[in-house]
């Protein structure tokens, strides 16, 4: 009885505590991601603020400007 006691315990544990673990590491792992993506999102508008600034004919839909030899080139 003592064991089938014991058992019950540890199946009430992991359904119960186990959602809330997944749901703990969603939640860290989501605000890395979101601090992942607002580093990303930082450094493309200082790309686009640079690119502008050097080629007044930067368009920053395809990060591209037009070159002496009337060429789209990439901004670096």
């Amino acid at each position: 009885m003592r064991h089938m006691l014991a058992a019950a315990g540890a199946i009430l544990t992991l359904v119960f505590l186990l959602p809330l673990q997944e749901s703990a590491a969603r939640s860290f792992f989501s605000g890395v991601n979101s601090s992942s993506m607002e580093r990303v999102q930082r450094e493309r508008q200082e790309r686009i603020a640079t690119c502008a600034r050097l080629h007044p004919n930067f368009d920053s839909g395809t990060m591209t400007y037009t070159g002496k030899d009337g060429r789209p080139h990439p901004c670096p």
